[in-house]
């Protein structure tokens, strides 16, 4: 049920604000630690970071899910639903890969433009065919990581499982 109500608050409202964003802040606070990093420290400054960001965040959310446990059952499946739904993006990947095949639409090069925000690699001798492989096949990279794993870990360990998933990914 929780699981049906956050698909159905993402479909219907998508993403929250960045400032209301908890997968944002992670990415603000990792980009806060690269500034300060060392020479040569990468990976023992990445490593502990990691490790911290990931013990605070799984113990906050099961604070917060003891709290949400002792209310009422409608307010834990609604507020849960509700903190579930910013670790995974299912309409924006939908929205994604229909904006490469309406840019395709216009024209190729629109295509391959709006491609590029999709992907790493250079996106300027793709022809139609492949634009929207790429396309494809970024959505479903992106599927995996930002529809079905969040909800897997919030199967196996609720929602502190679903956002120490956000956090180290």
């Amino acid at each position: 049920m929780i699981i049906g109500l956050s698909l159905l608050i993402d479909w219907f409202l998508g993403e929250p604000p960045s400032r209301l964003h908890p997968v944002v802040w992670f990415g603000q606070l990792l980009t806060a630690v690269e500034r300060f990093r060392g020479k040569g420290s990468d990976f023992l400054l990445g490593t502990f970071v990691i490790l911290c960001g990931a013990v605070v965040v799984f113990f906050l959310m099961l604070l917060l899910v003891d709290f949400l446990e002792s209310l009422h059952i409608g307010w834990y499946i609604l507020l849960t639903s509700i903190l579930l739904k910013p670790t995974f993006s299912f309409r924006m990947l939908i929205q994604e890969i229909s904006a490469v095949e309406s840019a395709l639409q216009q024209n190729l090069e629109h295509g391959r433009q709006r491609l590029s925000y999709l992907v790493s690699r250079d996106t300027s001798s793709l022809s139609i065919a492949e634009v929207r492989e790429s396309a494809l096949e970024s959505v479903a990279e992106n599927a995996s990581d930002s529809v079905v794993a969040p909800l897997f870990w919030f199967l196996m360990l609720g929602l502190p499982g679903a956002y120490l998933y956000r956090f180290i990914n």
